[in-house]
């Protein structure tokens, strides 16, 4: 420890400084186990790349939700336009005052024009 102070001190850093580079020297010769420098470099590459995917994924799927949601909402709105006025010009057309027109399956008993089954409105 003593030659990595006076050493450390010579050059302007720590001894805990000066150890870690020499730890990590020794790595990159393979003398010692653990990722070299360039690994290390590689593997913050990848937990950013990583990081930023996640990211764009979240970003991804919240707006796929909302155009999901607003197709559903257009289709809903294209849906009671349509019908709405479906609805309006029958109604308007006469169709609807003239329900009355329409017999009804009842029971099996015949009504006073002599259709079994058939009830007059």
């Amino acid at each position: 420890m003593g030659v990595h102070l006076c050493r450390a001190s010579k050059i302007g850093c720590t001894s805990e400084t000066l150890r870690r580079w020499i730890r990590q020297a020794e790595r990159n010769r393979g003398e010692r186990s653990g990722p070299t420098t360039d690994e290390r470099i590689r593997l913050k590459e990848l937990e950013r790349e990583n990081r930023e995917l996640k990211k764009t994924n979240e970003i991804l799927q919240l707006a796929s939700a909302y155009f999901a949601k607003a197709e559903l909402d257009r289709r809903q709105t294209d849906m009671n336009y349509h019908f709405g006025s479906l609805a309006a010009s029958r109604w308007n057309s006469g169709f609807a005052p003239n329900c009355n027109r329409f017999r009804l399956p009842t029971d099996y008993s015949h009504n006073s024009s002599g259709n079994a089954g058939m009830l007059e409105i």
